[in-house]
């Protein structure tokens, strides 16, 4: 499983220049399908990933907001919504929607604890997107507990990115 990161880590390299939206979509759902094997090497596979769509020779460029926004829509503001069914009984579609939400939700996560102060304007953009607030309020009320933490920790990383800078 290893080379498969490796090969990828290639890949991107290569390509980092010419990224689009739909290459950037191939390689998140890749890196959080529920096959993917989470070892050391996936780690940095998935940090490589972020930091070139946070790259800062990039970020003069409007498109890279692009790439961000991208990844900011595939992995929150386009999801469906998934509950949890009020019988507790839950069919494998079921299952692998809320794994597969968490999971992007997850990714989220560590792509938005990755920018750093040069990103301030990409946070305050958020900020100010009403869709954006209005799916992650959406998340606390979310009847798994996990997507709720989820939800907490993305407004723990928006709030302590706005207290280092100010």
């Amino acid at each position: 499983h290893d080379e498969s990161f490796q090969v990828l880590d290639l890949m991107i390299s290569m390509v980092k220049h010419q990224l689009d939206k739909r290459t950037i979509t191939a390689i998140v759902d890749a890196l959080i399908d529920m096959y993917t094997m989470r070892n050391k090497t996936y780690k940095s596979s998935k940090k490589t990933f972020i930091s070139i769509l946070f790259n800062q020779d990039l970020m003069e460029s409007p498109v890279n907001f692009c790439y961000i926004q991208t990844v900011i829509d595939q992995c929150l503001l386009d999801l469906p919504e998934v509950e949890v069914a009020p019988d507790c009984r839950e069919n494998k579609k079921a299952v692998l929607q809320k794994g597969f939400y968490y999971e992007r939700l997850n990714f989220l996560c560590d792509f938005l604890g990755s920018a750093s102060d040069k990103h301030y304007g990409i946070f305050a953009s958020l900020l100010k997107n009403a869709r954006f607030l209005t799916k992650v309020s959406l998340l606390q009320k979310n009847g798994n507990s996990k997507v709720r933490m989820k939800g907490l920790e993305i407004l723990r990383i928006l709030s302590e990115f706005f207290d280092k800078l100010f």
